[in-house]
């Protein structure tokens, strides 16, 4: 993190032990409760009048039930309906949002790019990010992002492939 002071530190842990991802929100407690409800689909968790505290509650059982859902379902949750826009998956533990040369510095710096899938001509982005993802953390991610596409039959077949070399 830059020379940035913060006033608070918020860590959502997916499961026990440090072997699962855990998400970690700085800033004043209004920037981490904002923060969380982006980053945890809370969406009305704002208009419910739900205070910092309750959101962190909140956003620490998503991120339990997600990561049961994916390491222990084999990342098949069934019976969610999101209507939101798929989304790219990141790594929301290191993104960071930097502007003008910052975020030119941060983007060279962190090697942009280095990790993007293969350009291949004729084949769905999201299917050559099922190909390139190395977690089970990230496959969860991208599978939170995308729920709706992978019902189907060509996602799902990818997504099949990619779970069986992730539990390797």
């Amino acid at each position: 993190m830059s020379e940035k002071q913060v006033a608070s530190t918020a860590t959502i842990k997916f499961d026990k032990g440090y072997d699962a991802p855990w998400y970690v929100a700085y800033g004043s407690p209004e920037e981490i409760k904002a923060e969380l409800i982006d980053a945890f689909g809370l969406d009305g968790a704002s208009d419910a009048g739900l205070t910092t505290a309750e959101v962190i509650v909140e956003a620490s059982r998503v991120a339990r039930n997600l990561w049961t859902a994916s390491s222990k379902l084999g990342g098949q949750i069934i019976g969610i309906e999101d209507n939101r826009q798929p989304i790219p998956a990141t790594n929301p533990m290191t993104a960071t949002s930097p502007t003008g040369e910052a975020a030119w510095d941060a983007a060279e710096s962190a090697g942009a790019g280095k990790d993007d899938p293969p350009f291949e001509p004729n084949v769905d982005p999201l299917i050559s990010r099922i190909r390139t993802v190395a977690t089970k953390a990230e496959f969860a991610l991208l599978w939170k992002a995308n729920t709706a596409r992978f019902a189907e039959p060509e996602i799902k077949a990818e997504a099949a492939i990619a779970q069986k070399r992730l539990a390797a």
